[in-house]
């Protein structure tokens, strides 16, 4: 059995055509041809070489056509493939033997298509083919045209996978050069005073801008006279940074930040030549605040400068011992100096002086700080009155946090006169000294409602929100000014906001360079350890990974995962001592890089020790290198160690402190509590020894039972020796270990009782509201729930029935609606219940809040 040429149906061997397709081609014949072809007489059988020359159909030119530029074309792209695709070489050696055949096939194509050509312009004659040849001829015409078609399609298949292999390539590379994460490069890694130091930004978007900042957001000096530059479309860049008299001796990070992106890539560099390297040193100025005198209800703001004289960062926090007397931020980290904002609020109390005192404990100690004020009476007075509080709010949040913010402030009116005020402007305050460089606008800071009217006795919520999404980090500070009509008391009046973008969560290393010393040849050197750990800001768990970008140099492990609190050791070797070399490890986590220094050193003998932290200049004109090396040098990380502990809980905690001998010689370290009265802290394993590139975690414990709240401050004194017993060059180090025993979570609704009056001339009285308030040691989310009894429902309506709280506070207000009441008193009671993200009650809930309704004539 065949199948039939025509419809693919079963047919007799001696058929190429099923019955139904004959029948069907005899009658287009006749129609054609205009005569029976069963009446045409025979003629003679061909040959199998006749055969082979039929013609082939009309499309057979085309198919000619195709043959020979798809042919030329795989010529011509043949060498490219051959020397770009190296799997491809074999399948190209046997295609390249198949187009000469095809050059021997062209010609003989080309006279059969002519050939058609030309009978196609005779008129057939009837009856010239018997029904055998003609079914020979189409068969055969049929097979001649696969035959070209499919080396067609081979050759069309060839030419598209050249064009796709090289789009492939092409867009390879450029995902290859884009998946690569941004770096920053200092070379060398050594700096001194006067001189400039070339840094290297790779990897970067193309054509993005970034900035360059050192330490904790400090601006620096390029040879642009600018902070920020511009990457090339590479996403390369190299600048010149000035190395001036603001740069202390040691270390110092400088960071590259996408302004776009906020990926942010650092390296540490050493700056030599400027002393020796100082401890942190805080210093304040203005030991006495004297606020002034001023109104019962005004604000007075004044600014307080914090200075570091020594090296290193200082991280603080404060607090008072008044409730009138505030700080904006409370809390903070700078290297050179910062700005904070002292401020006090007269508002409802008596007149007459008043001091209080603002503590500002750090890593280097505590500083004590006086501050007092006075508050003269309201004289009788017709006017109204205005004060706003609190005269100072302070946001926090983390670089890219997408979050909004929200507090509350309240405006008073004392007077007895409507209070009709606005906001009248809102001002940056320098936060930072020495790096105006963000956002001299306040584009942050929202104020609803500017504006309103406050009744006489009465109060207006007004809400400050935050948005940080597209902020750098950086402490942004602004004044903002409410005033009011002339005849009102107290105006203007001024508020302090300062918003603190902290950096995002990043890695943070226990060493910020190595340095391996060899022989040249070596094939044993030592490897090293490299520790690191999640940045104070981080929370949670956060995945990282190692590189390096040096054939002589290895880590490993390559990748994991770090939990705060947590730290992974790293091991770094050297796989070649050919010659003194210079690379960098790349360590990378989420929307951050860090570049760790490593140099290998050659020396003249084999017995080569290795050298741990300590970076030795190629040029020191007043310090050689053999001196550096042998200097005895240590660290201590961190500085300031903070407990948060909920009040009523008994459970000791504990942290660490790592001690790490970055010399060459073994040290002695000892440990001591240097503070009266820290019975609740406790030290384990407060002494050791350190042999050269080694570490000893010293763990503190805290135990805050019978602890009343407030904050807790100690100060731990580290003291290093050398073998010798010698104390030169090393002064002790001092830890601050800070115990904040907060409030347990609690709930307050006030006031607790509202009471409105309706009357003809007032049918519908004024909105008043409920603050709602969570604070201490809470599990947020807090969900709250207002209810009103069955007494109220039909005349007490709520603006919110529900809430989270995130601890800014909530505000409900109360309407009501007497309607067609009679005369008299009515009761109604609002219930407000709260619970913590666990679904556990939060202490202090429910609230309940009695609102009385008086209809009068």
């Amino acid at each position: 059995m065949r199948q039939c040429l025509r419809c693919n149906r079963a047919t007799v061997a001696s058929s190429a055509f099923c019955e139904s397709c004959q029948a069907s081609l005899l009658n287009r014949s006749q129609e054609e041809g205009g005569a029976d072809i069963r009446q045409a007489p025979p003629v003679r059988p061909q040959t199998d070489q006749e055969e082979e020359r039929n013609l082939p159909d009309e499309g057979d030119s085309h198919g000619t056509l195709v043959l020979r530029e798809n042919a030329q074309l795989v010529k011509e792209l043949s060498p490219v493939l051959q020397e770009n695709s190296p799997a491809l070489r074999s399948l190209l050696s046997e295609v390249q033997e198949f187009p000469p055949e095809v050059d021997e096939l062209l010609p003989a194509l080309e006279e059969k298509t002519i050939t058609v050509e030309r009978e196609k312009q005779q008129p057939i004659r009837t009856g010239a083919l018997s029904s055998t040849g003609q079914r020979k001829a189409v068969a055969k015409r049929l097979r001649a045209g696969f035959r070209i078609l499919t080396v067609v399609a081979v050759l069309a298949l060839l030419v598209d996978l050249l064009l796709v292999y090289f789009v492939f390539l092409n867009r390879s590379s450029k995902q290859e050069q884009s998946s690569a994460s941004p770096i920053i490069m200092a070379v060398p890694g050594i700096a001194r005073r006067g001189q400039p130091l070339k840094l290297q930004l790779k990897y970067f978007p193309s054509s993005s801008q970034v900035l360059l900042t050192r330490d904790i957001q400090e601006s620096v000096r390029t040879e642009n006279a600018s902070p920020f530059l511009t990457v090339n479309e590479q996403g390369e860049a190299e600048v010149l940074l000035h190395i001036d008299d603001s740069w202390k001796a040691g270390s110092h990070s400088i960071q590259a930040q996408d302004v776009h992106t906020h990926y942010v890539a650092s390296t540490v560099i050493e700056v030599v030549g400027a002393g020796r390297v100082q401890p942190p040193r805080i210093q304040i100025r203005q030991r006495m605040l004297d606020m002034g005198a001023a109104l019962q209800g005004a604000n007075t703001i004044q600014p307080l400068q914090l200075l570091n004289s020594g090296g290193g960062a200082i991280s603080w926090t404060a607090s008072s011992n008044q409730r009138w007397l505030f700080l904006t931020p409370s809390r903070g980290t700078f290297s050179s100096g910062q700005n904070i904002a002292v401020a006090v609020s007269r508002a409802k109390m008596a007149p007459g002086e008043y001091k209080g005192e603002i503590q500002i404990a750090s890593n280097t100690g505590v500083e004590t700080i006086q501050v007092k004020m006075v508050v003269l009476p309201l004289h009788t007075t017709s006017s109204s009155v205005m004060s706003v509080v609190a005269p100072g709010l302070s946001f926090t949040t983390s670089d890219g946090d997408e979050k909004r913010q929200e507090q509350t402030l309240t405006v008073r009116n004392e007077g007895k006169q409507p209070l009709r005020w606005k906001v009248a402007g809102k001002a940056a305050m320098p936060s930072l000294i020495g790096s105006p460089i963000l956002h001299s606008d306040v584009d942050w800071l929202t104020i609803s409602p500017s504006q309103g009217e406050v009744a006489p006795g009465k109060t207006q919520t007004v809400h400050v929100r935050v948005k940080s999404r597209d902020l750098l980090p950086y402490v942004y500070g602004s004044i903002v000014t409410f005033s009011a009509e002339q005849q009102t008391l107290n105006t203007p009046q001024s508020v302090a906001i300062a918003l603190d973008v902290l950096p995002a969560c990043g890695l943070a290393t226990d060493r910020r360079n190595l340095s391996f010393e060899a022989a040249q040849g070596q094939t044993n050197v030592a490897p090293q350890q490299l520790g690191i750990h999640l940045a104070s800001t981080c929370n949670g768990r956060v995945s990282w990974r190692a590189k390096t970008q040096a054939k002589w140099l290895a880590v490993s492990p390559a990748s994991g995962w770090l939990e705060a609190g947590g730290k992974t050791m790293l091991q770094v070797e050297v796989k070649q001592t050919e010659a003194e070399q210079q690379g960098f490890i790349i360590l990378e986590s989420k929307q951050q890089t860090q570049t760790v220094l490593v140099q290998l050193h050659l020396s003249s003998t084999t017995a080569a020790t290795p050298t741990v932290n300590q970076i030795t200049p190629s040029v020191q004109p007043t310090e050689t290198a053999s001196e550096t090396a042998k200097e005895a040098s240590y660290t201590v990380f961190p500085s300031l160690v903070t407990f948060n502990i909920s009040q009523g809980k008994s459970e000791r905690q504990q942290q660490e402190v790592l001690v790490s001998n970055t010399g060459q010689g073994e040290l002695s370290w000892e440990a001591h509590i240097d503070s009266a009265g820290a019975d609740w802290l406790s030290l384990t394993q407060n002494r050791g020894m350190l042999a050269a590139g080694k570490s000893d975690h010293l763990t503190l414990e805290v135990d805050p039972t019978n602890l009343r709240v407030g904050s807790y401050s100690a100060l731990i004194k580290i003291s290093v020796t050398d073998m010798q017993g010698n104390t030169a060059n090393l002064p002790a180090q001092a830890v601050t270990v800070m115990l904040n025993v907060i409030p347990p979570c609690s709930f307050t609704a006030s006031p607790a009782e509202l009471v409105f009056g309706a009357s003809l001339l007032n049918p519908k009285p004024g909105g008043q509201d409920i603050q709602l308030n969570v604070s201490g040691a809470c599990s947020y989310p807090v969900t709250w729930q207002a209810t009103i009894d069955a007494e109220g429902q039909d005349w007490i309506q709520l603006s919110l029935s529900s809430g989270v709280d995130n601890g800014q506070g909530s505000t409900i207000t109360v309407h009501v609606n007497p309607g067609n009441r009679l005369l008299g008193t009515y009761k109604g009671t609002i219930t407000i219940t709260a619970v913590d993200q666990r679904g556990q009650v939060v202490r202090g809930s429910p609230q309940s809040v009695t609102v009385t309704l008086n209809v009068l004539p």
